[in-house]
C-alpha cells in the first residue's frame, strides 16, 4: 500500500505462512519507505531474512488475546451455562472425550491430513468426538469438499464408512464472543497446518488449557512447541508443554508454485499415533493443556502492548526527538536479536 510522505517513520506489521516471502515483496520490505518490518515469530524473522530482506529492518513482536477477561476457562466453570453446542442442537453430541480444531477452510489448513488422520484411526466403537468448525475459504463450500474426500478414502480403503468415529462440521457462523465457550467444552484441540503466520486458534486453544495438536514447523512452534526445539523428534509423542508436536514428512512448494516458497507435509501416521495417544492417555493431556496456559500468559495481549509501547518510545527518543531537521526515511533503530520481543 502507499505510505504517507509525511510520515516521519513508518512500521510495517507482516507476517507470511511459507518459509520465503516473493520478490515484490521483499523489495516493499526494503524501500526507503519503509522503516522497520515487524513480524510475530522467530520463524518469519528467519523466512523474510533469508529471501532477501534487511536484517537491520526486522523486529519480532508477538500477538496477543485477552487472556483474562476472554480466553479464561475459570469463566466457564459451569459449561452447561454457556453450551455453545446446545444453541446449534449439538447438545447430546458430545461423548466421552471430544476434539476440536478451528480453521478458515482452504488447502494451507491441511484439512485432508487431518480428516484421514481422525476418521481412519477411530471408529464408532470409540468414545469419542471431533468437532471441525470451520467456514468457506478459497476452496469453496467446505461441506462439498469434504463429502467428495471421504468419498475417495473410503474408495481406497482407507476409512470405513460404516464405522466412522462421531464427527460433526460446524460451518454456521459462531459469535467470536461465543468461541471460548465452545473451546471449554472440548477436551483436545487439533490444527495440523502445512503452514502458520501464527496459529492464532492454537493460542486460543492453550489460553483455555486444552492439549493441542501442532505441526512441529513454522509459526505455530513460537508459542507451543518451540520453533529450535523439534519436540517431535526428542519424543515418541512430541510431547512438549501443552500439547504434542506433529512430526514433518518433508516440505513441498506452496500451492504447489515454489514462487510461493515452501510449507510442512505433517506425518499423518504420527498424527494418528498422537491422537490415539491423547485418547488414552487423557489425564496425561489434560495436564499438559493445564501447563499450556501458563506457558502463553505472557501473550495476554497487555503484555504485547507494553513490548509496542517499549518499541514506541525507543523510537522516539532515539530517533524523531532528536530530530530537528526532519528523519530521513532511511534512518532506523539497530534490530534487536531474535526473540527480544515476545
Amino acid at each position: 500500500k502507499d505510505v504517507n510522505d509525511d510520515a516521519r517513520y513508518v512500521i510495517s506489521r507482516s507476517m507470511y505462512e511459507s518459509d520465503r516471502i516473493q520478490e515484490s515483496e521483499v523489495a516493499k520490505c526494503n524501500s526507503d519507505k519503509i522503516n522497520e518490518v515487524w513480524v510475530p515469530t522467530d520463524f518469519n524473522v528467519d523466512s523474510f531474512k533469508s529471501s532477501g530482506v534487511k536484517s537491520s529492518k526486522l523486529f519480532q513482536i508477538g500477538e496477543g488475546i485477552d487472556m483474562y477477561n476472554t480466553w479464561n476457562p475459570a469463566l466457564y466453570t459451569n459449561k452447561s451455562d454457556h453450551s455453545v453446542l446446545a444453541k446449534l442442537g449439538l447438545e447430546n453430541t458430545k461423548k466421552g472425550w471430544n476434539l476440536m480444531s478451528l480453521f478458515k477452510f482452504e488447502r494451507r489448513k491441511n484439512w485432508k491430513g487431518l480428516l484421514e488422520a481422525y476418521l481412519s484411526e477411530f471408529t464408532s466403537k470409540d468414545d469419542i468426538c471431533f468437532f471441525l468448525k470451520t467456514h468457506e475459504g478459497w476452496e469453496g463450500n467446505p461441506e462439498t469438499w469434504i463429502k467428495d474426500y471421504l468419498g475417495k478414502l473410503a474408495r481406497k480403503k482407507i476409512i470405513k464408512s460404516k464405522t466412522l468415529p462421531c464427527i460433526y462440521l460446524i460451518d454456521s457462523m459462531i459469535d467470536a464472543d461465543e468461541l471460548p465457550a465452545l473451546f471449554a467444552e472440548m477436551d483436545g484441540f487439533l490444527l495440523p497446518s502445512h503452514a502458520e503466520g501464527w496459529g492464532l486458534p492454537a493460542m486460543e486453544a492453550m489460553a483455555m488449557e486444552l492439549p493441542v495438536a501442532v505441526t512441529d514447523w513454522g509459526g505455530v512452534t513460537h508459542f507451543s512447541s518451540g520453533y529450535s526445539e523439534r519436540a517431535s523428534t526428542k519424543d515418541p509423542y512430541g510431547r512438549f508443554k501443552g500439547g504434542y508436536a506433529i512430526k514433518v514428512e518433508k516440505l513441498e512448494a506452496a500451492f504447489d508454485n515454489p514462487s510461493k516458497g515452501y510449507w510442512a507435509v505433517p506425518s499423518v501416521p504420527h498424527m494418528k499415533q498422537i491422537l490415539r495417544h491423547m485418547y488414552e492417555h487423557q489425564e496425561e493431556a489434560k495436564a499438559s493443556g493445564k501447563l499450556g496456559r501458563q506457558k502463553v500468559l505472557k501473550y495476554d495481549r497487555s503484555a504485547v502492548a507494553k513490548d509496542i509501547l517499549r518499541s514506541f518510545n525507543e523510537i522516539y527518543t532515539e530517533i524523531v526527538r532528536p530530530s530537528t531537521t526532519g528523519l530521513s526515511k532511511s534512518s532506523s533503530r539497530a534490530s534487536s536479536p531474535k526473540s527480544k520481543g515476545i
